[in-house]
């Protein structure tokens, strides 16, 4: 009788201890990102073909496609900091270097990407194959834990 009373006794507290932390570790919205704004990348249908001889990667949709190269700094011959496969947060008002554009990763980082793969958030082409602005909206939040999300709102078109 004593040893199932320890244990009791035990697993409360560690039941009420672990239900609490899990409450505490959920991620909220804490505020919009100053100076940012949400852009889109390219499809493999809108992609062109004015990247450098040498320097292109697998369009979207082809296999070995990772995402877009994101850079340490405005040009191809410093670091790639990883790919961008999503939403990009943009520096705004646009700050541009010989054809990059300053943005945030979602860790906070600051990088540089191609410009000439963005688009404006929303845009998709369409079945004609013309590009169709979607009735959504983004804004880059910062959350709780400290990292970047995005709030997206509206609706996707078929």
């Amino acid at each position: 009788m004593r040893k199932s009373a320890i244990k009791l006794f035990v697993l409360v507290p560690m039941c009420i201890v672990g239900g609490s932390w899990a409450v505490a570790q959920q991620r909220t919205v804490v505020k919009p990102l100053d100076g940012y704004i949400c852009m889109g990348l390219k499809t493999d249908k809108e992609f062109g073909d004015d990247w450098a001889p040498g320097s292109v990667p697998p369009k979207p949709g082809q296999p070995g496609f990772s995402g877009f190269p994101v850079f340490q700094s405005p040009t191809e011959g410093s670091k790639v900091l990883g790919y961008q496969v999503t939403t990009v947060f943009v520096a705004w008002p646009e700050d541009e270097v010989d054809g990059f554009i300053k943005i945030v990763r979602m860790n906070k980082a600051k990088a540089w990407i191609r410009k000439d793969v963005l688009v404006p958030f929303g845009m998709v082409v369409g079945k004609d194959g013309r590009m169709v602005k979607q009735k959504r909206t983004c804004t880059p939040v910062e959350m709780s834990d400290g990292t970047i999300a995005t709030q997206i709102h509206g609706a996707y078109l078929e």
